[in-house]
């Protein structure tokens, strides 16, 4: 499977999502076939609700195939950004086996801030990452979150 293929599909979602007033991160789950069983957009500035990460949403919206398949199947979540403590927990919990994620996060890094705390020790080694893995993507997304900084201080 392709990381970037479904790093621009994740990035094209994060377009829609500032375009609907949302902050730019998207983010998707694909089973071992590259069907994409789930997606979702931090709707934290539109719903007012600090849980509302992307990688929640998709986990909550692919809730019942995640129940039946993750055990199963090796599924991986791609975000556009590198997720928070809530979300790698939350995909940790889901037994989603890799991660992929087009920037690393400028406000703190969940994988650092784990790394070596023996927090989900068990959980933690059995996730698979993959940081950056697309320079293109990469690119675009800080292009993506700069444009979304810009229009939040003309506002």
């Amino acid at each position: 499977m392709s990381h970037g293929r479904f790093l621009r599909i994740a990035l094209d979602h994060a377009r829609a999502a500032v375009a609907g007033g949302g902050y730019p991160i998207a983010a998707i789950i694909v089973n071992a076939r590259g069907d994409v069983v789930g997606t979702g957009l931090n709707t934290v500035q539109v719903t007012g609700d600090p849980t509302a990460h992307a990688e929640v949403s998709a986990i909550r919206g692919a809730g019942p195939y995640l129940l039946a398949h993750a055990r199963s199947e090796a599924l991986t979540l791609y975000t556009t950004c590198e997720p928070c403590v809530m979300c790698l927990g939350a995909i940790l919990k889901a037994e989603i086996a890799a991660l992929v994620w087009a920037v690393g996060d400028r406000r703190g890094s969940a994988t650092k801030l784990l790394a070596g705390g023996g927090w989900l020790v068990n959980s933690w080694d059995a996730l698979t990452i993959h940081a950056e893995p697309d320079a293109e993507v990469a690119r675009e997304m800080r292009e993506l979150e700069r444009e979304w900084d810009r229009q939040r201080l003309v506002s």
